[in-house]
């Protein structure tokens, strides 16, 4: 009895080989395959009419990120078959008359996601407003972009320096030392966060190229960054005892120098040396490995053990963690409190950016009145507008 169950449970098996084969292939496409199976993401007309649609509105949101999130296993983004309400982005390098003559401020969207974030959003407006006379590049992995809900051309109308592009990755990385890790895949395989590898890698290509400013799509610009020359922004000082050992005279505080945001001049020596750290050490698999840590390992192999900041050291200066990371990580929460009574400018009176930590806060409602809502309602009017207009929460 027991060996007739056995076949027969062998049989089953079997019979169900090719259906677990056809699922593991469909899973694993390239293309956007989900959103082409899903007959709501090709009806986008109640958006494009500004139908105050909440429900309807966070459906398609999600099966956007799905489809997003579906990218696995190819180097460029697959390109959506379907383009209604989708604007097509110029390639960043047919615009090179433009990057080679201003300031340049990039902000990057790594995971082939066509319909940002409006958090993602407000970063780019409030980088925009405050710097008029730089060109804001959003810098899209997506061939396309998604305006299903009419923010981006309200914002290309409002902000003329505000440029939204798409990138030839292969050209970006090419007479690069991240070449090989690219086409190698490192970034891709092996990991969790795929694109916060890929962020990592082309932060660093894209101001190689042309210099520039750099900033993380979590922050919120409350002042203007262009007077940043060669500064990169201290994301936290802490008390390391093997920094107290090794300098006896010091207080044993040590820093980590981030790459959420930073400034530097076209092929500053600095950038060739984190690149070519990376293409030695980069790691896949451990978060932060290949942003902070490595900028802050690259930073004390060239100035020694003790970063300080206010130095200067290879043509670079640590800004305190007040300019950039103002709300500590620790305090994260603080931004989606109540704040009926802020004063931006009196709270923050060193402070050009302002941090969200998204990694740890991007499934937090914002909420009316609270600390990050308010910054957002002045900081990136357009974005917060719609926002709350479509939704009580963003």
């Amino acid at each position: 009895m027991m060996g007739l169950k056995l076949k027969f449970r062998l049989i089953l098996l079997l019979g169900c080989m090719p259906y677990l084969f056809c699922v593991f292939v469909s899973y694993k496409s390239e293309d956007f395959s989900f959103v082409r199976r899903n007959p709501r993401l090709h009806s986008t007309t109640h958006l494009a009419k500004g139908i105050n649609n909440t429900s309807e509105h966070h459906e398609r949101k999600n099966l956007l990120k799905e489809a997003a999130a579906a990218w696995t296993g190819a180097l460029e983004c697959p390109l959506p078959e379907y383009n209604d309400n989708f604007v097509k982005l110029p390639e960043f390098f047919s615009e090179k008359l433009m990057w080679e003559v201003a300031s340049n401020i990039f902000l990057v969207e790594s995971s082939c996601n066509p319909q940002p974030s409006y958090r993602a959003w407000c970063a780019v407006e409030s980088l925009s407003r405050q710097n008029p006379d730089a060109h804001i590049w959003y810098v899209i992995t997506s061939p396309m972009i998604s305006d299903g809900d009419g923010l981006v051309s309200r914002l290309r109308r409002r902000y003329r320096n505000l440029q939204l592009v798409t990138i030839d990755q292969q050209q970006l990385f090419s007479n690069t030392p991240l070449m090989d890790v690219y086409t190698a895949g490192l970034w891709l395989t092996n990991s969790t966060w795929p694109a916060v590898n890929l962020s990592d890698l082309l932060r660093l290509a894209l101001v190689w190229h042309t210099g520039g400013f750099y900033a993380d799509s979590d922050f919120i610009c409350l002042a203007n960054v262009t007077t940043f020359k060669n500064v990169i922004g201290v994301e936290s000082v802490f008390y390391n005892p093997l920094v107290h050992i090794a300098l006896p005279n010091s207080n044993g505080y040590d820093s980590l120098a981030a790459n959420g945001a930073f400034h530097l001049t076209r092929h500053h020596p600095l950038l060739h040396k984190l690149m070519t750290f990376l293409s030695k050490n980069f790691e896949p698999d451990v978060w932060g490995r290949n942003g902070p840590q490595a900028m802050t390992k690259v930073l004390k192999t060239r100035c020694g053990y003790h970063l300080r900041v206010g130095e200067e050291c290879v043509g670079v200066t640590l800004l305190p963690t007040s300019v950039f990371y103002p709300v500590a990580f620790s305090d994260w929460k603080r931004l989606f409190q109540p704040a009926p009574y802020l004063h931006v400018s009196k709270m923050f009176p060193q402070s050009a950016l302002l941090h969200a930590w998204n990694k740890v806060s991007h499934q937090k409602p914002i909420t009316p009145g609270s600390f990050y809502d308010a910054i957002a309602a002045t900081y990136c009017p357009v974005t917060h507008r719609l926002a709350t207009k479509l939704s009580q929460f963003y």
